[in-house]
């Protein structure tokens, strides 16, 4: 038998891929267990990336889908697809409207000026002594 993490990670890739993967589940009991075992794979993954960073692909459709139960199946659907997210389109002038702000990424530009400040600083600040007693010091 296949792993099951393994499995997990190909249904919610594969739904990010394709658009939907429904699964089956034979009766409501099921489809339950199912949709919270796949919340679990994703909330334990969601941990394993922030530790090692090694999965991008999973992250980016674990964060692009929903799980959703639709009488005895489960659905895993993108999230972009749905018709919330049409509507949130359409209200913004559709893809021409979106792609007018697409170039724009300040936060990253503002995290890297920071970042590049920060070790500059710390090359530049020498190395404070350690404290010698555990209690309270005042620096000089």
């Amino acid at each position: 038998m296949a792993n099951i993490d393994q499995m997990f990670r190909v249904l919610f890739v594969k739904a990010f891929r394709d658009g939907e993967v429904s699964v089956p589940a034979g009766d409501l009991s099921s489809a339950k267990g199912l949709r919270f075992k796949l919340y679990a794979f994703g909330r334990k993954a969601r941990a394993q990336y922030e530790k090692d960073h090694l999965d991008f692909e999973l992250q980016e459709a674990l964060d692009g889908v929903n799980v959703k139960l639709e009488g005895t199946a489960v659905r895993v659907s993108r999230k972009d697809r749905e018709v919330l997210m049409q509507s949130v389109l359409e209200a913004l002038g559709g893809e021409a409207g979106l792609a007018e702000f697409a170039g724009e990424d300040q936060g990253k530009a503002l995290v890297e000026e920071s970042m590049k400040r920060f070790l500059e600083k710390m090359e530049a600040e020498p190395e404070k002594p350690a404290r010698v007693t555990p209690y309270y010091t005042r620096d000089d």
